[in-house]
C-alpha cells in the first residue's frame, strides 16, 4: 500500500512536469510573436508614408503630383526578411529592395487620365524639371538624385525590374537618362 501511494506520486509529479513543460513551452512561444517597439514604428512610418502619398495625389497638383513621385519610404526591410521582396503594384508585380520603395508602386493614385505609376511618374518628373531646369539633362541629373537606383540590393533582371521598366535607366545601354538625355 505504502509503495503504490509512493508509485502514484511519483506518476503525478511526473504528470505535473510534462503539463508545466507544455505550458511554459506555450508561453515562450508566445512571447516570440510579441513584436518590438521597432517594429510598431516601421509600420506606423510606413502607415503615415502611405497616407502622405495618397494625400499627394489627391491634392493632385503638379507639385504635389512630383512629390507623390519623388517621395521616399525611410524605413528599411519593413516585414524582416531581408532586403529583397515582392511587391504588389498597381502595375503588377516586381521584385523590391525595401529601401527603394516610392509612393507610385504603393499607393496607387487614380486620375481621370488614367492611373499614375512608374512610367507615368517619370514622365511627370522630367515635364516639371524640363521646365524648372531648362535641360533635359539637368532634369535627368536632378531625378537621378530622387531617384538614384532601385535601393541597395541588387535585382539583374530587368524585366522584374520597375526602375529599368519605366525608363529611369535605358535596358540596353544602362544609362541613366529619365529625360532622353544622359545627366552631364
Amino acid at each position: 500500500m505504502k509503495g503504490q501511494m509512493s508509485l502514484e506520486m511519483v506518476i503525478g509529479l511526473l504528470i505535473l512536469l510534462v503539463v508545466a513543460a507544455v505550458v511554459i513551452n506555450l508561453f515562450l512561444g508566445n512571447i516570440k510573436g510579441i513584436s518590438t517597439v521597432k517594429d510598431y514604428q516601421s509600420d506606423l512610418d510606413y502607415r503615415k508614408f502611405k497616407t502622405n502619398c495618397e494625400g499627394y495625389c489627391k491634392e493632385g497638383s503638379e507639385g504635389a503630383l512630383v512629390a507623390y513621385c519623388s517621395e521616399k519610404l525611410k524605413s528599411k526591410d519593413l516585414n524582416k526578411n531581408g532586403i529583397v521582396d515582392l511587391l504588389q503594384t498597381a502595375s503588377g508585380v516586381w521584385k523590391m529592395c525595401e529601401d527603394g520603395i516610392y509612393c507610385f508602386l504603393i499607393a496607387p493614385c487614380e486620375r481621370e487620365s488614367g492611373d499614375i505609376g512608374a512610367k507615368e511618374c517619370r514622365q511627370i518628373l522630367c515635364k516639371a524639371w524640363v521646365d524648372a531646369l531648362d535641360s533635359p539633362s539637368k532634369a535627368t541629373c536632378k531625378i537621378n538624385e530622387l531617384i538614384p537606383s532601385v535601393g541597395t540590393c541588387t535585382i539583374t533582371d530587368i524585366y522584374e525590374n520597375w526602375y529599368t521598366q519605366a525608363g529611369f535607366k535605358d535596358q540596353q545601354t544602362g544609362v541613366k537618362d529619365a529625360c532622353g538625355s544622359p545627366c552631364k
